[in-house]
């Protein structure tokens, strides 16, 4: 039996908002920001959040850096708070050494600030989400009506039949005269900007995912096809999905890709358009650019953060969108899945769900162990079931359809799939 010593050592220590201070001081510098109007006021918004969920006192602004929405500004600037609480408090003995959070390091390894993670070498990307640093000090952009461009920004290509592809929308969008730009997009083929006279680039609401009739095959045949749908509806925009008719020998039937085409459209609320070739999609793109133009001109815009609600509807007067920099940061490729999005993942392979019913049941049940939990406490099956079709989603509130509900539950929590009738 262990002593009452040994167990006292073996007790772990927790801690009661660890970084009291930090918060203190952010919370300030966020509501300063929100009377001042300034955008930075969501940038400490999300510092914050990141803040409170680390469980260890940190000692400096600097080891900040290692968690997520902390650029080099906001850790300069709470170092700088940090040397002024000292000389006014110098018996606090909260940022001492000894009071980190984070591992000593060993002495055969330099004490620099915390080790970065290599991006994955798949795909390039302009801005690695390591090297994102916050602008700490970006005021409110507004664009009159009539001073705005719009410009069609054009993903790059990996592939080589993507790059002959990429070649001849080049062409075509020259010889139609339509400013554009070829960029890596997170997410999407094709989107645009609204850029100010100077030079702020704000995201307009609607992206273009391209699919060749081909290539839409290959994607529903293997595990790109809901990943990609998922990252397209979480970017926040208008999605079309376009469907570019290919001579090439697909791997389905022509009735597959029309119901998928009709789920697309239907189910996951996508605008799907068909062309029947490079010229075509060209034209379209083309069509869009100078619409939206003429739309955008007449309009008043100013800039916000993603989550302040951007307006997207074309008959107001006033648009708010989000900057390009931070659709870009919120729409890079996962690689590491949490819990929450692992989840997400696996309903969405259950016949039946879409990207809205899946986000309305992890919005109820974060993880399999929170659906399993409510599960244990039901009396029967139906009343299982009852906890998922009462979950609406969708523009139109629909409720989960029950032979929906009763898969997932099935899925969970019967070990013998034989015994379903």
């Amino acid at each position: 039996m262990a002593s009452s010593e040994e167990t006292a050592k073996r007790r772990k220590v927790k801690h009661v908002r660890p970084n009291a201070l930090f918060e203190q001081w952010i919370t300030e510098w966020r509501d300063e920001a929100k009377e001042k109007g300034l955008q930075t006021a969501y940038t400490y918004n999300k510092a914050l959040a990141s803040l409170k969920l680390y469980p260890l006192p940190f000692k400096s602004g600097k080891e900040c850096s290692l968690l997520k929405n902390f650029g080099a500004k906001l850790c300069s600037m709470l170092d700088k708070r940090i040397e002024e609480y000292k000389a006014a408090n110098p018996d606090d003995t909260r940022f001492s050494s000894e009071t980190s959070g984070l591992p000593k390091p060993s002495p055969t390894k330099k004490a620099n600030s915390p080790k970065k993670r290599r991006a994955p070498a798949k795909k390039k990307q302009t801005q690695p989400e390591e090297d994102i640093v916050e602008d700490l000090e970006t005021v409110s952009v507004q664009i009159a009506p009539g001073q705005v461009q719009v410009k069609l920004i054009v993903d790059c290509s990996e592939t080589a039949a993507q790059k002959a592809s990429q070649k001849m929308t080049a062409k075509e969008l020259e010889l139609q005269g339509i400013p554009y730009e070829v960029r890596d997009l997170n997410v999407g083929d094709f989107l645009w900007l609204a850029i100010a006279p100077d030079g702020t680039e704000l995201v307009l609401p609607f992206i273009v995912e391209r699919k060749r009739s081909d290539d839409l095959a290959h994607s529903i045949k293997g595990s790109r096809y809901h990943e990609q749908k998922m990252r397209l509806k979480m970017c926040g925009l208008n999605v079309i999905y376009l469907i570019e008719a290919t001579k090439h020998h697909t791997a389905l039937p022509q009735e597959t890709l029309y119901q998928a085409q009709t789920n697309t459209n239907i189910v996951d609320k996508f605008c799907v358009h068909n062309t029947s070739n490079v010229k075509e999609t060209v034209s379209y793109l083309a069509t869009m650019t100078r619409v939206l133009q003429r739309k955008m001109n007449g309009k008043f815009i100013k800039s916000c953060g993603v989550d302040d609600g951007p307006e997207y509807s074309l008959s107001a007067q006033t648009l708010c969108l989000y900057s390009f920099k931070e659709f870009q940061q919120g729409s890079v490729k996962i690689e590491n899945f949490t819990v929450r999005e692992m989840f997400a993942q696996l309903l969405l392979q259950i016949q039946g769900t879409s990207v809205d019913s899946v986000c309305a049941v992890v919005e109820k049940f974060p993880t399999l162990a929170h659906m399993r939990g409510a599960f244990a406490n039901c009396d029967s099956l139906s009343e299982k079931i009852g906890l998922l079709t009462v979950l609406q989603f969708g523009p139109s509130k629909r409720s989960l359809p029950y032979e929906v509900a009763k898969r997932i539950v099935h899925f969970f929590t019967v070990r013998d799939f034989e015994q379903i009738q």
